[in-house]
């Protein structure tokens, strides 16, 4: 995991950013993009509408943002 972190650090202070190819990651690197990070799924109860599972949370978090766009709530 560090390895990336070392490249996006070092990348970081050089202008214009490096561009790395997908190509050229190692197969550890590979697996954890499309794989391991890329672990998202989450179950939801089917119970409930997706409108219902909204107001759940506002109603637990009122004050947090319900969306945002490019950084804008």
């Amino acid at each position: 995991m560090l390895g990336p972190f070392r490249v996006l650090l070092e990348g970081s202070s050089v202008s214009p950013p490096p561009r790395q190819r997908f190509a050229d990651l190692t197969e550890g690197e590979r697996q954890k993009l499309l794989v391991e990070w890329n672990g998202t799924r989450t179950n939801y109860p089917r119970s409930q509408s997706i409108h219902q599972l909204f107001e759940e949370q506002v109603a637990q978090t009122p004050n947090a943002p319900a969306v945002s766009f490019t950084g804008a709530t």
